[in-house]
């Protein structure tokens, strides 16, 4: 019987790094006293024992604490003879030794920080193994895609360790949490996500949901680049969240131009003219201090693969220690072949539009990514947009767990010639729940939307 894991050694002929007595510590430990329990459940995972009869053990203890059931000596055996595992963990006789075998529980929590360490260190042996091979034998793989692949094995190695393993995960692992989830207490605001600072779609869609992909799409000139930035103000500023905005378009002092003028109240126009009166100065060095001590990163380099902004994703999560919301604005300007006829040009978004949708997925946070629409939207008596109107790909409406047309009547080439209007946000799809639309106030001298007046009765 083997008694190690699977992992490969980093060196031929030296076992990978393990802490047996560790292990033994502390299952002894918990057999001993099982209220450590709460202490440790949430710092080491079944997969984090380096010996499979100590894995066997474990699961066999976990199982028995999920269900409120005395975990000890008799009820572990017992548990592992039903389940026909009792001999593959070392019998009764071997549990019985690891028993005997505990000085004291003082030490439980140190074994699990023990246990824990080595298998960061495993996981990250075999990370580094991976690499070599395919710096070795790269085949077509050019040297940016395998930096890309080694990035995402390090980002790997840590979802292992906090539990977050690739591949099929028994219900048992997961249901717990879908449970809590399902019964906690509400939030205060009744979202599920991230507020968007505008109520009426927060009602439809509960807020931005983590590992959602989100696309907002319009007609040149309708207000989808403000519309993000209004969110990215809302979370980053307001709620004081990390924010990353992907903006191959326009130059961040464009896009911090933009959010100044809608923090401040002061004119677009204003600003980027510099004719700003005495008391507008005061009230813009307010802002500009808000926004300086916020946690928005811009990056507006251009031409930026899926590959390149996936890994620059990544960098800036462990940089700000986390993520809340990514903004790709917008979807077809990132790199891709300079010339390509149609058929070409939508197998490129729909690798982009997945591209996206895993790193939502990967980062557990929403994405939201910015999309042109066809110009025959404009050809129509009714321009609403409808799903078929968005640019180049399919795959777009297919990969997107949210849809948000923006419209506005009569919009023009120049957002600040229009006065106030009404605009209307149409959620045309949303996976998990349903789709409807909501009127909110557009102000275009400030590049800002906000709900409308509520109306008295």
């Amino acid at each position: 019987m083997s008694r190690k894991d699977n992992t490969p050694p980093v060196q031929p002929g030296v076992l990978p790094p393990h802490s047996i007595p560790a292990e033994q510590g502390l299952i002894g430990g918990l057999l001993l006293d099982n209220q450590f329990f709460d202490r440790v459940i949430d710092v080491v995972k079944v997969q984090h024992f380096y010996d499979q009869a100590h894995r066997l053990i474990y699961q066999a203890m976990f199982d028995l604490y999920a269900q409120n059931k005395a975990v000890d000596l008799i009820t572990v055996a017992d548990s592992l003879a039903a389940k026909g595992t009792l001999e593959q963990a070392g019998g009764f006789a071997y549990l019985a030794e690891v028993a005997n075998g505990a000085i004291s529980t003082a030490a439980i929590s140190s074994y699990a920080k023990i246990i824990r360490s080595k298998a960061v260190l495993r996981h990250l042996g075999a990370a580094c193994n991976r690499i070599l091979q395919t710096i070795h034998d790269p085949g077509t793989k050019k040297a940016e895609e395998i930096l890309d692949e080694a990035e995402a094995l390090m980002l790997r190695v840590t979802g292992k360790i906090i539990g977050q393993e690739d591949g099929p995960v028994p219900a048992r692992d997961f249901v717990g949490a879908v449970f809590r989830d399902a019964t906690a207490v509400p939030s205060p605001n009744g979202l599920q996500g991230l507020s968007t600072g505008l109520s009426g779609l927060d009602q439809i869609t509960l807020g931005l949901c983590p590992a959602d992909f989100i696309v907002i799409g319009a007609r040149p000139s309708h207000g989808k680049t403000t519309l993000a930035l209004n969110i990215a103000e809302e979370v980053g500023l307001r709620r004081g969240l990390p924010v990353l905005i992907f903006s191959p378009e326009m130059p961040k002092e464009q896009l911090s131009l933009r959010m100044l003028s809608s923090m401040s109240g002061i004119k677009h126009s204003t600003l980027r003219t510099r004719n700003i009166s005495a008391v507008e100065k005061d009230v813009f060095a307010s802002s500009l201090a808000k926004l300086s001590a916020a946690p928005i990163y811009i990056d507006d380099s251009a031409r930026l693969d899926a590959n390149a902004l996936r890994a620059r994703a990544r960098r800036t999560a462990k940089r700000a220690g986390s993520l809340a919301l990514v903004i790709v604005d917008y979807i077809q300007l990132m790199a891709t072949a300079d010339e390509v006829d149609n058929a070409t040009r939508n197998l490129e978004v729909q690798g982009i539009s997945r591209s996206i949708k895993a790193l939502a997925k990967e980062l557990n946070v929403p994405v939201i990514a910015v999309s042109q629409l066809n110009r025959s939207v404009d050809r129509r008596s009714n321009q609403r947009p409808i799903l078929s109107d968005l640019r180049d790909s399919g795959s777009i409406e297919q990969d997107a767990d949210v849809i948000i047309f923006l419209y506005r009547e009569g919009a023009t080439k120049s957002e600040e010639q229009s006065a106030e209007s009404e605009a209307e946000l149409i959620v045309a799809k949303q996976r998990n729940g349903p789709i409807g639309s909501v009127k909110v106030l557009f102000k275009p001298e400030t590049l800002s939307f906000r709900n409308t007046p509520r109306k008295e009765n």
